[in-house]
């Protein structure tokens, strides 16, 4: 969940987490290792207040949407 954070600006701000994520190293079974993660990605504006079960619903519609398209990637909704 992310807040206060411009329309135009958000695949940005969730793509920079997306590429610090997957620059990290990890431990595992005694050898580094990498992972990646894909993000899907929906909002509202201030007073078009949505159930958050709706929201939730939607992002991860475009987060199976990311997945479908190759993984490591951020897939927003439009907003129409």
């Amino acid at each position: 969940m992310l807040t206060h954070v411009e329309e135009d600006n958000i695949e940005l701000t969730v793509n920079r987490f997306r590429e610090q994520f997957a620059a990290l190293s990890f431990e595992f079974a005694g050898r580094s290792v990498n992972v990646t993660a894909s993000f899907g990605v929906t909002g509202f504006h201030g007073n078009e207040l949505q159930e958050f079960g709706a929201l939730v619903r939607q992002a991860e519609q475009m987060l199976y949407e990311a997945k479908r398209a190759g993984r490591n990637l951020v897939c927003a909704s439009s907003r129409e």
